[in-house]
């Protein structure tokens, strides 16, 4: 596969003659993106009781959560088809970035499944902890252990489905056919083989970002969609190996040095 170095290059150079516009459908993606969750969350808190702990309360908080997350990652699939198709057609539209709505109870389906199963696995060693332990115990070890068995799950969760994921926003966005349990079946199968390469991948764009905070934010308008069409093209080598297939040289016929050489049959006298 192509080194993780090469990609984000790949990355760098589709996004020649497009940079402006990229850079454009940064700040409103994130523009939009934004004012629909502070409009979830108003309209949301309205339905609260102040300075109030109740059942009621709680499940708002939770709705509210639920929902700002699905919006966010239903723009980020948009995201990942509007520079697809850069990188892929050399061309784009604006209304590409509201494609995670284009298929929106497949990818509703999808995102429920997901962060359920994420939630479960990463939550499991609190819950065990509140089920067993004493609620008067004052010993620090049984705190300082539950605090390092978590990291070690968070560790272990993202490393095994943390790529999945990632590979899913990136199926959501170009596959308009596949129902949902079988995408994320195929998504797995392909992208649980590049789990490690995939943490290298990440080690990079961490790299970009920091050079994004050094520049006070404002490099994130070039560094974002460097970052997603890289991610793009990591996930279509992954499901289009094909494509990217280095040609082999033709063989050439050699004939030994030890072989006899072949003379051709004398032809007839006339």
């Amino acid at each position: 596969m192509i080194s993780n170095s090469k990609i984000m290059e790949m990355g760098r150079k589709s996004l020649k003659g497009y940079r402006l516009r990229a850079a454009g459908i940064t700040v409103i993606g994130n523009l939009i993106g934004i004012a629909i969750v502070f409009a979830i969350y108003f309209i949301l808190v309205n339905f609260k009781e102040p300075n109030v702990i109740s059942l009621e309360n709680t499940i708002i908080d939770q709705l509210s959560g639920i929902a700002q997350s699905v919006i966010i990652y239903l723009f980020g699939i948009g995201f990942y088809a509007y520079f697809y198709d850069i990188y892929k057609q050399r061309t784009t539209s604006f209304r590409r970035l509201f494609a995670g709505f284009k298929k929106l109870p497949r990818n509703l389906i999808i995102l429920f499944i997901c962060s359920l199963v994420m939630n479960l696995l990463t939550s499991l060693p609190m819950s065990l902890y509140l089920l067993y332990s004493d609620p008067v115990e004052t010993n620090p070890y049984p705190i300082l252990t539950l605090g390092i068995t978590m990291l070690v799950v968070l560790c272990i969760v993202g490393y095994k489905f943390f790529p999945t994921w990632m590979g899913l926003v990136y199926k959501m966005a170009i596959d308009d056919t596949t129902g949902p349990i079988e995408l994320i079946k195929q998504t797995y199968r392909k992208v649980s083989k590049y789990n490690f390469k995939f943490l290298g991948f990440m080690v990079h764009i961490t790299l970009w970002c920091m050079l994004g905070v050094l520049t006070l934010g404002i490099g994130f308008l070039w560094i974002l969609p460097i970052i997603a069409t890289s991610s793009i093209i990591f996930f279509d080598i992954i499901f289009n190996p094909d494509e990217y297939a280095v040609p082999k040289e033709p063989e050439t016929n050699v004939i030994p040095e030890n072989s006899a050489e072949i003379t051709p049959p004398e032809q007839p006298k006339e």
